[in-house]
């Protein structure tokens, strides 16, 4: 879909149909694909951050996301704008150049681990308040899990390995079921 709106930016964000967490305990493809959002954007050192806005210098930015805690259907979304004189295809060329990157080589030990405790290391900093604490019950309490669900989770996290974010990634960022929302400035007459 393209929409026109006032704005002086086109973007683009493509959501690809993902799997949301359900057993706590037994899934492991969520977890996966949280720590691989994280591979690709989450620091100033992930892929698509170092590649597209640093070094080549074609995109304002790009954001990448999962959230498998959530009652409606999971997904996986990528946004990107690109800086004056690059466009969109550009900007979604070098997406699918890193994806299949990922997908063929992989994910190092060290850059997972970094990822692992950037991501772990937020979840216990947001119970650090108590608003943080109510806040974090309350959202597992609504989707049906255990207040202490981010124990486990966080446990979960730790078990997974690079092959499991190379494979989260080849079954589902390659192409299938996706759907993609464009942002166009709005030509006016």
């Amino acid at each position: 879909m393209t929409v026109q709106a006032n704005t002086t930016l086109q973007s683009q964000i493509i959501a690809y149909s993902a799997p949301k967490l359900v057993d706590v305990a037994a899934d492991w493809e969520p977890y996966a694909l949280y720590l691989l959002a994280g591979v690709l954007d989450g620091h100033s050192a992930a892929r698509l951050h170092k590649r597209l806005v640093l070094e080549e210098k074609v995109a304002h930015s790009v954001s990448v996301s999962y959230d498998g805690l959530r009652r409606g259907p999971g997904a996986f979304y990528v946004s990107f704008s690109p800086v004056e004189g690059h466009t969109l295809m550009e900007l979604e060329a070098g997406w699918n150049e890193e994806i299949l990157r990922l997908t063929k080589g992989g994910v190092s030990d060290a850059e997972l681990n970094r990822v692992k405790a950037q991501v772990i290391a937020g979840q216990v900093f947001s119970g650090d308040s108590v608003l943080g604490q109510a806040s974090r019950m309350g959202r597992m309490w609504a989707i049906g899990f255990a207040p202490n669900a981010p124990d486990v989770i966080n446990d979960k996290l730790r078990t997974i390995t690079p092959l499991q974010v190379q494979e989260v990634a080849k079954k589902y960022l390659v192409g299938r079921h996706t759907t993609i929302a464009i942002l166009e400035p709005k030509i006016s007459n």
